[in-house]
């Protein structure tokens, strides 16, 4: 979580676009939801992928996370 968290962060730092902005700003919060309830994080991040204008990046996220799982996982 913290690694999404700081990544975000970065590219909201660097993004011109108010959209991008607050797509980022989408996913810190979902980022802090997942903390504060991890039990609730499944329905939590489907929400936030069945957002308008999040099914175009939806695919390279999930592989991203499946790969930081993956790889934290063993």
């Amino acid at each position: 979580m913290d690694q999404i968290q700081s990544q975000n962060q970065q590219l909201l730092n660097q993004s011109q676009s108010s959209t991008a902005k607050e797509h980022l700003n989408e996913v810190m919060n979902v980022v802090n939801q997942v903390r504060q309830d991890p039990d609730n994080g499944v329905s939590v991040v489907n929400d936030l992928k069945n957002q308008p204008g999040f099914n175009e990046i939806w695919t390279n996220v999930s592989q991203r996370l499946s790969t930081w799982l993956s790889r934290f996982g063993n």
